[in-house]
């Protein structure tokens, strides 16, 4: 609507004032092509220079995502720059942006450049009513979240506490994952996407989506994962937004390789580094590597997966992600020890965490304090497990947790400490087993037999509780009689949505059509196991 009346402006200036307003309105959208296209007629109508600030914005915004970074960088920072003065909050909106463009690149210097300009807006004097908070927060998060990691997710609590609009939210969202405040990052980011599909807005958000997504495989939320990388992939196909599609592959690949599916996970990651552009991006990079070293330690092949978790950092140990090379620390220790490569190994790790530079998170705590175990002597791996295993905060990860619990008790066993490692053993079991992890289930089950203990297998499991929460609210809409589109316009989504829900449940409740889900819901609420009617 805004596009057609710019057209439909006589005079220049208002017709650039539309389609700056048209090209902002259209971000959301998640089509850098569409927005770009806005801003250079915008650029072409108008000599304003506030205007022009404006449409270069949006241009820079449309570089980013359409996967032009190296150009997308200067453009924002550019704007950011000369529009600090007399549109400060055009000059913070401008360098959030460019922040996000320094995370996807992970490298130091991008982020040294935002931070340049960050302190030139902190020493500009702000209007009292623009509130920056937000937007310094995601971008400190983004460009250095160690450095001054207390201050940041003191004032992340207090700010998730406030009332907040929309892009407050996305960004308290997305600074909440990165920071590794998991649990929040999931609820301000579901609250983003549900105002985001309330009726008469756009419906949904790629890049939200595979926040989204990452937050669900880090807190063991896995089929949810699966399912946000599966829209967030409906959605760029249809937008040709390159990065957030390489994502939702990586997000698939992650998923995949936990699972021991590694194959397809590395169907998923070979696809993504194939294109150059996408793989020079750091956050891609560590992304596809430690999904194919997973991969790799899935099915034993431990010298390829430390060949894959190698490439995380450089030989000086410079992380290629400086948030998320990190993360594969301990998947990179494993493959080492098992690869016979422990003093390689140690000597990546060590460089690796020199360059660190800050105050790590509790889930990187226990992630190094589990590499540094299992590249430990004999005699000191035991301080290492044992001083974040106290620690309760790490059961907020809950793979990783059961992963430090697997290593401590074979650690354990080994020492013929076998009413130690038991139940260690048993509860990380559990886990593995919740959530499918086989390759992870099956050395578990290895190590309580040589403990002695009588391993069944995992119990059987209640059909509808292997749906997520939204799957299960869909199934028994389902069940009711509901079409499609009866149930996305309650639960505010498309009608294409509620089909991919359904058709990923079809096949974990054992049905073949929607018409027998009025079964399987009956036989749930009255306690009746699969396959018994009530006068067996």
């Amino acid at each position: 609507a805004m596009e057609r009346a710019a057209e439909l402006s006589p005079e220049p200036e208002d017709q650039a004032r539309r389609l700056v307003a048209a090209a902002s309105a259209a971000v959301s959208t998640g089509q850098p092509d569409w927005v770009q296209e806005l801003a250079t007629r915008a650029l072409a109508a108008t000599a304003d220079p506030r205007l022009q600030l404006k449409a270069r914005h949006r241009a820079g915004w449309a570089l980013a995502y359409s996967g032009r970074r190296s150009a997308a960088l200067p453009a924002l920072l550019s704007v950011a720059e000369e529009a600090s003065t007399d549109l400060p909050a055009l000059a913070w909106d401008a360098l959030a942006d460019a922040a996000i463009v320094a995370f996807h690149s992970g490298a130091p210097a991008s982020c040294q450049a935002v931070s340049h300009v960050l302190g030139l807006l902190d020493n500009q004097r702000l209007p009292s009513r623009a509130d920056v908070g937000p937007h310094r927060l995601l971008i400190q998060a983004s460009t250095d979240p160690f450095g001054s990691r207390s201050e940041l997710v003191s004032y992340l609590r207090q700010a998730s506490r406030s009332p907040l609009d929309e892009p407050a939210v996305w960004r308290i969202g997305s600074a909440a994952w990165v920071l590794d405040e998991s649990d929040l990052a999931i609820t301000s980011l579901q609250d983003a996407m549900q105002r985001l599909r309330a009726p008469g807005t756009q419906g949904t958000s790629a890049p939200g989506l595979t926040s989204l997504g990452w937050a669900f495989i880090d807190t063991g939320r896995w089929d949810e994962a699966q399912e946000a990388a599966a829209e967030a992939a409906g959605v760029t196909e249809a937008n040709q937004t390159g990065l957030t599609a390489a994502a939702a592959d990586l997000i698939a690949a992650t998923v995949l390789a936990l699972r021991a599916d590694s194959d397809a996970a590395r169907r998923h990651a070979d696809r993504v580094l194939a294109n150059a552009g996408l793989a020079e991006s750091g956050l891609i990079a560590a992304r596809a590597r430690r999904a194919l070293g997973i991969a790799a330690l899935a099915e034993g092949s431990h010298l390829l997966a430390f060949t894959q978790l190698r490439q995380l950092f450089s030989e000086e140990g410079v992380p290629v992600h400086n948030i998320f090379s990190y993360l594969g620390v301990a998947d990179l220790a494993t493959a080492a020890a098992r690869a016979d490569r422990r003093m390689e190994g140690q000597d990546v790790l060590e460089r690796a965490l020199s360059q660190l530079g800050g105050t790590a998170s509790p889930r990187l705590e226990q992630l190094i304090a589990r590499a540094r175990g299992i590249l430990a002597g004999p005699d000191e791996a035991e301080a290492h497990f044992d001083k974040v295993l106290c620690d309760p905060a790490g059961d907020q990860w809950p793979f990783e947790r059961a992963q430090l619990r697997l290593d401590y008790a074979e650690w354990l066993r080994r020492r013929r400490r076998i009413n130690d490692a038991k139940p260690m053993l048993t509860q990380a079991l559990g886990t593995f087993q919740r959530l499918g992890a086989r390759s992870w289930e099956q050395r578990a089950e290895a190590e309580l037999r040589a403990c002695g203990v009588a391993v069944t297998g995992a119990p059987q499991r209640d059909a509808l509780r292997e749906l997520t929460p939204q799957q299960r609210q869909i199934v028994r809409l389902a069940s009711d009689g509901l079409t499609n589109r009866e149930i996305g316009d309650r639960l505010f989504l498309s009608p294409r949505t509620v089909g991919s829900h359904l058709y990923r449940s079809f096949p974990k409740l054992g049905v073949a059509d929607r018409h027998q889900l009025r079964e399987v819901i009956d036989r749930a609420d009255t306690g009746q196991p699969a396959g018994q009617g009530p006068d067996e």
